[in-house]
């Protein structure tokens, strides 16, 4: 009600409104602000110096004149592991 209620008469009876204010609290959202993100994909290079280890292995294969009658020859192809 924005207004109060006027006096009015009904027959011989008069009828005076009586009001009152309330404060009457509630609650609304209100935008207040917007934030809008952005994803960006990006791919960046860099060199990175790095110390490496490295191992060089010689084999020297002999001959089967060379070798001892004891030891088998193994090669590649064999079941046995070598």
């Amino acid at each position: 009600m924005d207004a109060a209620p006027e006096v009015r008469v009904e027959g011989d009876v008069t009828i005076i409104p009586v009001v009152e204010e309330r404060v009457v609290v509630t609650r609304e959202l209100y935008l207040r602000e917007e934030i809008h993100v952005r994803r960006v994909h990006r791919t960046e290079t860099d060199e990175i110096p790095v110390t490496l280890r490295r191992q060089t292995v010689r084999i020297e294969r002999s001959s089967i004149e060379d070798r001892d009658d004891e030891s088998p020859i193994k090669h590649k192809d064999d079941q046995d592991e070598l």
